[in-house]
């Protein structure tokens, strides 16, 4: 059972109430149509709607792939609006891009972010979208001021950029939300323009009206900032971080994301057993349980730690995806990345990490960078570099379409499996083998690429040195002889100098 909130951590909810009043409400028509066409009105007016009545309904996906409608109030929607008036100052000055398809609440966000606050929306073409060029020839000839974004679509504007953009572009504010945004990659946009527009981190989620909570960047935090930084709820809504039972974690403890306030929605249309398990009621009033790992700093700040249902299993290890992101985005001359599991071989599955950057450093680089960084379980087995990761139509990164590595045959596995340098190699395998747990690997895979840690060179060193061949190598050696082929013939050149 989730423990009812504490005050402390983040803002208590603000509970707005709206008067009832002609055009407050996202309405539809007063009236509605005979769908025969004969021009009969069906029941005369429509009841005027409530704060409380569905606004739309829209779907979700998920991890599992099966559509959820998640139903939204008037309320819903005018509370988050109106939360974010201070923070903002839109007014009829300026021009908002609808720049995502209206299946994605992003979309939401844009159409009446411009339409409420008495602004210009300008609506981008599907192919101008997909174009960065002619997406940042829009902005310039629209003189667009609000500036919404994924983060990925932003990455691809970001490679656009010209050093006179900072006279051209209008832009005052860019807004980010439906994925998690790494700060690094944003330092392409200061170097271009300086801090003549604010860039804001809204994390947000469908369930409880697009966005939840409020983060203006820094430009320090893009030189430094490694985490996902995704601040402060919005004044109607209150965020906590639980743990398995339920229970609020400390600060520095992660936990599960949980949302209650005025933008929690009414839950999933024809889903009742689902809505129950998803929107918890503690103290009578509704939450929403997220499914997004974060943590909260001691100075209340929330950071996003990626999505619980994109933490991989690997060889015993619990992995997070978002973690090694963002480990290959702090190297200098990586712009984007996406790690994904490589799970299309079921015995030897694999991280592979997609990179984008005009100035991505070397292969063996990036690996020396990424073991910096984590633990040697976490860094991906392959690296593929990419002129740009694909998107799906809502602007976020389209996994099936990602240019993955050709899978490597059973037959070729098996073949580099085999021992090809006489009986040292042999050994050196049969003593992987075990500690490992694994014969997968040819003579040339990296030992720390396959799964191998710290401990495990311990385990292997003591194996290795009960063979009189090996028996004056050196522990320290291992951590610089990381294939088969070449620690067996580091051992060979051992026994052959000792033997001298």
């Amino acid at each position: 059972m989730l423990d009812a909130f504490p005050e402390g951590l983040t803002v208590v909810e603000d509970e707005h109430r709206w008067p009832e009043a002609p055009g407050q409400w996202l309405d539809a028509a007063a009236t509605l149509e005979d769908p025969t066409g004969t021009g009969a009105r069906v029941g005369g007016p429509a009841p005027a709607p409530s704060a409380d009545d569905t606004a739309y309904v829209i779907f979700t996906s998920g991890s599992t792939g099966k559509p959820k409608g998640v139903q939204v109030t008037h309320r819903n929607v005018m509370t988050l609006m109106r939360a974010c008036e201070g923070r903002f100052g839109f007014g009829p000055e300026d021009t908002w891009s609808l720049f995502h398809s209206y299946a994605f609440d992003f979309s939401v966000w844009e159409v009446f972010g411009a339409l409420l606050y008495g602004g210009r929306l300008a609506i981008v073409p599907e192919t101008v979208a997909k174009s960065p060029e002619d997406f940042r020839a829009f902005l310039v000839r629209e003189r667009v001021t609000v500036l919404n974004q994924t983060p990925s679509a932003f990455g691809q504007l970001l490679k656009v950029l010209r050093p006179g953009d900072g006279d051209e572009l209008a832009v005052r504010y860019v807004v980010f939300g439906g994925e998690a945004l790494r700060y690094a990659s944003l330092r392409p946009w200061y170097d271009v323009m300086g801090d003549r527009a604010v860039l804001v981190n809204m994390y947000g989620i469908t369930e409880t009206t697009v966005h939840v909570t409020f983060h203006a960047v820094t430009q320090e935090e893009a030189a430094t900032e490694t985490a996902s930084l995704i601040g402060r709820p919005l004044p109607h809504l209150t965020v906590r971080v639980v743990d398995e039972d339920g229970h609020v974690c400390p600060p520095g403890v992660p936990g599960e994301i949980v949302v209650g306030g005025a933008g929690v929605t009414l839950g999933y249309l024809g889903r009742p057993e689902l809505t129950a398990e998803r929107f918890p009621v503690v103290d009578g009033r509704p939450l929403y349980r997220s499914g997004d790992l974060g943590v909260v700093r001691a100075d209340g700040t929330l950071v996003h730690l990626g999505r619980i249902d994109q933490q991989v299993q690997l060889r015993g290890f619990r992995i997070e995806l978002g973690e090694v992101e963002s480990a290959f985005l702090a190297v200098t001359g990586v712009q984007e990345c996406a790690v994904r599991l490589d799970e299309r071989d079921a015995e030897h599955p694999a991280l592979v990490a997609f990179v984008t950057g005009a100035e991505v450093p070397a292969e063996e680089k990036l690996r020396h960078e990424a073991r910096l960084r984590l633990p040697s379980y976490m860094v991906p087995s392959r690296i593929v570099r990419t002129d740009a990761l694909p998107l799906t139509i809502n602007g976020k990164v389209d996994t099936a379409a990602l240019p993955w590595p050709q899978a490597r045959s059973a037959a070729a596995r098996s073949a580099g499996a085999q021992p090809s340098g006489g009986d040292t190699e042999a050994a050196v395998r049969a003593v992987w083998t075990e500690v490992l747990g694994t014969d997968g690997f040819g003579a040339d895979d990296n030992f720390f690429d396959i799964g191998g840690t710290s401990m495990h060179v311990v385990q292997v060193h003591q194996l290795l040195v009960q063979e009189p061949a090996a028996e004056d190598l050196q522990m320290i050696e291992l951590f610089t002889h990381t294939t088969v082929r070449r620690l067996a013939a580091h051992i060979e050149s051992i026994r052959g100098t000792t033997h001298e």
